[in-house]
């Protein structure tokens, strides 16, 4: 469940997403007391991680004393202690795993609930350019990454530190020489490390950008699954899938290799100051520099530093993967957001202007002037219509007055209000705007038409099913209005898409309504009853519509014949433009589908 003052901290105060680092100690900070508490029970593990090396020279020196001075009662208090020892360690250990894998869970459910704000907040030019597939590792991989790294990076670190720092100090304490050694062998480990660890987080980097690769094309190759049954392509896109497979399967074996090489001088490294504390100790004790005690303590840090070094290798290769998740998780954080302004937007009689607007965008490394000093004026109530040859511009106009893109000079005004200057999701929600694709949500008929809409009766669901024609449809579902119409709506048909959409938005009853081929899948008779029912239902408001199928614009009061950068080739109602016999008449006789 999520940590809800947690989540909050986030929107008030968030670090600029630099470095690593800072990230790391930002999501620490969302939960301060399983940091703290995480910290005591992992200091306390390590103290009892150390504390065994003197129980071992405390039961030598008893051993060693057996015929003088024997006493029973201290070896019975020994062995409970070291018995007491290990039973703690163990439910330290359960305590620490529970805690940090709890606090890594709410920073995981908080870091993916950041993705999907940021995700909303976005750009739709973003998604022009990133596939969903991608954008589907940064959701699920990505904070599941930062999950393993917020739990291990405590007590692993803590730890590492506490075994190595007590390593180090008992042997410079007791034989200079040991000290020397184990202090040598972690130098040139270190050396190594940054040797071979700068070549494994760029590994893991290259690694993870090719998993993104291949989730954007097992998301394509999903999504057009009928597409490629029916022309029959299995082949030909199995053989792109095997492609990028090999790219990712290439990138990853390349990390594993670095994997597997530090894995090997992470463990050469532990078994070297394992064995030359033991032989440098076992010299020692015969050169009578040392007593037995004090060797039999220098066999157990010897064992005990196994622990921690290897534990440095782990550690490094979550790391390694966790840097690459959080750097990208950074890049995304740092990306630029649509603006909100905190003006409001007030809806009163529907009336569009675009004055003098220049538009382009990027496609690859190409310009695209889409409008060039484009001026037009809607009336409140007008049904204004756009026709032209596809990529022209027509789709892109309705999308520049929801404020989707934003123009690079000019002005979109909405009832004397430029868009650019008021709160543009105010303006959105006044806005009914339906799409050719008749967007639908996995989840009930019922749901799909109320969607984020308050207050709404059983007889205005009616009544919109009547209007949109799927009234039949949802007698036909056993469930009726709950019906579950699948993944996107993968139980319907695209024409009962459009319905629901339509149905939708004639319930918000909106003062504009932006149709963009809205009924391209319907046939003929179930179009002109819903249009009918449009014209009724949308007597006192502004339409505009983009149509490819004229018969679908026939009643519009104002047709515009689109050209190049916005031009007007020609302009006037139905008959005003077949009257004329100009171009508008011409697409007409020929029935061209734009």
């Amino acid at each position: 469940m999520i940590n809800n003052k947690s989540y909050k901290k986030t929107i008030k105060k968030k670090p600029k997403f630099n470095k690593w680092i800072k990230t790391l100690m930002f999501f620490y900070s969302l939960t301060p007391w399983m940091v703290s508490f995480l910290i005591m029970l992992s200091i306390m593990l390590g103290v009892g991680m150390v504390a065994t090396p003197f129980i071992v020279k405390d039961l030598t020196e008893v051993a060693i004393n057996k015929n003088n001075n024997f006493d029973t009662q201290d070896l019975i208090v020994l062995v409970s202690v070291l018995a007491s020892l290990v039973i703690s360690r163990v439910i330290l250990k359960l305590a620490t795993g529970l805690i940090g894998r709890k606090m890594g869970i709410i920073i995981e459910v908080i870091a993916r609930k950041m993705v999907i704000d940021k995700a909303y907040k976005l750009p739709i030019s973003y998604y022009d350019k990133h596939n969903n597939g991608e954008f589907y590792s940064r959701v699920i991989q990505d904070p599941r990454s930062i999950f393993a790294l917020t739990f291990n990076f405590i007590t692993e670190n803590l730890l590492i530190i506490i075994g190595i720092t007590f390593g180090l100090f008992y042997a410079f304490d007791n034989s200079w020489h040991i000290g020397v050694g184990i202090l040598g062998v972690y130098i040139l480990g270190i050396i190594l490390t940054l040797l071979v660890g700068k070549k494994m987080v760029k590994s893991w980097s290259i690694a993870k950008k090719e998993y993104a690769e291949l989730g954007k094309l097992t998301n394509s190759q999903l999504t057009a699954i009928s597409e490629i049954k029916v022309n029959d392509s299995y082949s030909f896109e199995s053989k792109k899938f095997i492609e990028v497979s090999n790219r990712q399967q290439k990138a990853k074996s390349r990390t594993i290799t670095f994997v597997s090489i530090y894995s090997s001088i992470s463990l050469l490294i532990a078994l070297a100051v394992s064995v030359g504390i033991t032989i440098i100790a076992g010299v020692e004790l015969y050169y009578k520099k040392l007593d037995v005690p004090t060797f039999s303590a220098f066999v157990s840090i010897g064992s005990m530093l196994i622990m921690p070094i290897t534990r440095i290798s782990s550690l490094f290769f979550q790391l390694t993967d966790s840097i690459a998740s959080i750097k990208r998780f950074n890049k995304l954080m740092k990306e630029k957001e649509e603006v909100f302004l905190d003006k409001e937007f007030q809806m009163s009689k529907g009336k569009i202007e675009f004055k003098n607007v220049f538009f382009k965008y990027k496609y690859e490394s190409k310009s695209i002037q889409v409008l060039n000093d484009f001026s037009l004026v809607i009336k409140p109530n007008q049904k204004i219509a756009f026709v032209g040859k596809s990529g022209i511009g027509k789709s892109t106009i309705l999308k520049l007055i929801l404020g989707l893109y934003p123009i690079q000079k000019g002005e979109i005004l909405i009832d004397g209000q430029n868009i650019s200057k008021v709160n543009i999701s105010q303006v959105r929600k006044s806005i009914s705007y339906i799409q050719q694709s008749g967007i639908i949500f996995s989840s009930s008929i019922k749901e799909n038409i109320i969607y984020n809409k308050q207050n709404v009766t059983q007889e205005m669901l009616d009544q919109v099913s009547k209007d949109a024609l799927i009234d039949d449809l949802i007698k036909r579902k056993d469930n009726g209005w709950d019906e579950f119409v699948g993944p996107s709506g993968s139980q319907l048909s695209g024409g009962q898409k459009q319905r629901i959409s339509i149905a939708r938005n004639l319930i918000k009853n909106n003062k504009i309504i932006l149709l963009d081929e809205a009924t391209s899948a319907l046939d003929n008779k179930t179009e002109k009853i819903i249009q009918m029912n449009f014209d009724k239902k949308f007597k006192n408001s502004t339409v505009v519509t983009v149509a490819h199928r004229i018969s679908t614009i026939i009643d519009s009061d104002v047709i515009i014949l689109l050209g190049k950068n916005g031009l007007s080739i020609e302009k006037g109602s139905y008959k005003e433009l077949i009257a004329k016999k100009g171009e508008f008449y011409k697409l007409e006789k020929k029935e061209f589908d734009f």
